[in-house]
């Protein structure tokens, strides 16, 4: 995978279930010089060229030494998200003490966001709905060669909506079937989407960035003098 921003989603497992790795590079659709310029309209593309289930029974420090490996071989600038649902923070301070920051996501089952900084309060239903969407516009690309790609089509598949007494709405994977590259990929998806910034922000960077391309660097140094003198005459 080439540029693009890189957003590596951890789903920490527990007795029963694996811990699972996704990697996702998020880059505009069209591409090229522009690849890093992302705008609200649709035309960012999300691929996941990396899937992984690590071996029931993994130590959490052999998790928090697996993930690093993996950070190492990725650009510089990849994030790190991590699932902070349950033994979540103890393997978030882990990571922390290694010299790595990780953005932690609580996946609640209420319907509102919350937090900033670095941990976050996600629905279940907004990361699910998500991926969904992104899949249904087909900007969601998951390579087929993956191993696992077969295995996260059908934890996408098993996936139902259920009402709870009160008429809530939620997603919850099949009894007895697992959630958690589904999970892993959903955070990361996420967290790209929040990354991204606001429309108007990323807006003003796609102006910015075109302009730029259009200046030679002479043009550029006579902007910026220009700049410089309507500064000093205010």
């Amino acid at each position: 995978m080439a540029d693009g921003h890189y957003i590596v989603g951890l789903d920490l497992g527990q007795s029963r279930d694996p811990t699972a790795i996704a990697v996702l590079r998020r880059l505009a659709a069209f591409g090229g010089a522009n690849a890093n310029l992302l705008f609200e309209d649709g035309t960012e593309l999300y691929q996941c060229g990396h899937l992984e289930r690590l071996p029931l029974g993994t130590s959490y420090p052999a998790v928090v030494a697996h993930v690093r490996g993996l950070l190492e071989r990725l650009p510089r600038g990849t994030e790190l998200v991590i699932d902070f649902t349950g033994v979540g923070r103890p393997v978030f301070d882990m990571f922390e003490n290694s010299g790595i920051d990780p953005i932690g996501v609580l996946i609640s089952g209420g319907a509102k966001e919350s937090g900033d900084g670095r941990i976050f309060t996600v629905p279940k239903l907004t990361l699910i709905s998500w991926v969904q969407a992104l899949l249904h516009q087909e900007r969601l690309k998951i390579h087929r060669a993956l191993p696992e790609a077969k295995a996260l089509v059908k934890e996408l598949e098993d996936f139902r909506v259920d009402f709870t007494a009160a008429g809530h709405m939620t997603f919850n994977a099949r009894s007895g079937t697992h959630d958690d590259l589904l999970l892993a990929l959903a955070i990361a998806a996420w967290r790209a989407k929040v990354a991204a910034g606001p429309a108007l922000l990323r807006f003003h960077q796609a102006q910015v960035h075109g302009a730029r391309a259009r200046l030679g660097p002479r043009s550029r140094v006579q902007v910026r003098r220009r700049l410089g003198a309507g500064r000093r005459e205010r």
